[in-house]
């Protein structure tokens, strides 16, 4: 058995990596089709926004719309940002999948207990926890629609004050702008507490052998609250955050280096750090899809590695809390 015990923060990310750089191609194949998927579909709904609502994309256009006809405005706020939550709650199931199935592939080679699975048998048995997984993913994203509404009101109540009748286009084009601002500021705020508060999610829908959504979500929350050991580094939620924030900054760098083909075209075609005269429709598609496809592969390849944390740091609050160490200790050898 390996060496499981209580680890430092810096040793999770250690072992995170070294894990990640030597299974990286099998976790790539389990990555890979799920991206793609979530790649169709992400590209599907931009391209009915660019048609059907294409005051949704920047310059003065939806302040126009606004001002000429506040209703039809609103109704295309409305619509589209109905479209593009649904778009996220289907991204976030996939990625959730695709998680469930890398993290049972993983955890049995980390803890080197039991017999690990094949990249197929890992599938299989994600195929089989589906009906759960869609389960407690739609249970946790109502929750942190819940918690998203708070965070998100201001901006979504300075974006709808745009609509009032007699006042100037500039102004109107100023509040919007503002507007989107907070909105967007909530909406980070919004993801970070659900990052915190599900963070282990689908290493507890991979793992624990409960079909109840609600005790998954329960389990979820509770693996990552509360305090470990003494001092600051002890309360999970200041773990979790430095943890969370050393893989992101990796995998942020390797996503912005990846991204530079795609950004480039759009900005020359685009202009779309110019919120006047932003165009991203004109982005030709024929350029911009294998430019996305690029970043895509290298994602699936990096991907994983946040995975593999989310499993160690599992691996690494079950034997703080709950003695998996001595757990596998005593489980018989094959």
């Amino acid at each position: 058995m390996s060496n499981i015990r209580p680890l430092g923060l810096g040793e999770i990310i250690d072992r995170s990596a070294t894990f990640w750089r030597s299974h990286w191609k099998a976790l790539f194949q389990i990555f890979i089709g799920f991206q793609l998927v979530q790649f169709t579909i992400l590209k599907a709904f931009q391209l009915v926004m660019f048609r059907v609502f294409p005051a949704m994309h920047g310059g003065t256009r939806l302040a126009e719309l606004i001002q000429s006809d506040p209703v039809e405005g609103m109704r295309q706020m409305a619509i589209s940002g109905s479209g593009g939550t649904a778009t996220i709650l289907v991204t976030l199931l996939l990625s959730s999948v695709a998680s469930v199935a890398a993290c049972r592939f993983a955890y049995p080679r980390i803890t080197e207990s039991g017999t690990a699975p094949s990249l197929g048998e890992s599938l299989r048995f994600t195929a089989q926890r589906l009906p759960v997984t869609l389960q407690t993913v739609l249970l946790s994203f109502a929750w942190s629609i819940l918690i998203g509404i708070i965070f998100m009101a201001p901006g979504a109540l300075l974006m709808f004050s745009a609509v009032i009748p007699g006042m100037p286009k500039a102004l109107i084009v100023a509040v919007i702008l503002f507007g989107v601002f907070a909105l967007g500021v909530g909406m980070v705020l919004a993801m970070l507490w659900f990052i915190l508060r599900f963070v282990v999610m689908s290493q507890v829908i991979a793992l624990e052998p409960s079909d109840s959504p609600m005790a998954l979500f329960k389990r979820s929350g509770e693996l990552t609250s509360g305090r470990v050991k003494a001092g600051i580094d002890g309360i999970v939620k200041v773990r979790l955050t430095v943890l969370i924030t050393v893989v992101g900054i990796i995998l942020s760098i390797v996503s912005v280096v990846s991204s530079v083909p795609a950004l480039a075209i759009q900005i020359i075609y685009g202009n779309i750090f110019d919120p006047m005269r932003a165009t991203p429709e004109a982005v030709p598609q024929l350029l911009l899809i294998p430019a996305e496809l690029l970043q895509l592969f290298i994602s699936s390849i990096f991907a994983p590695l946040y995975v593999v944390f989310q499993t160690f740091f599992y691996v690494d609050m079950r034997v703080r809390r709950e003695g998996l160490d001595l757990e596998l200790k005593l489980e018989p050898q094959a």
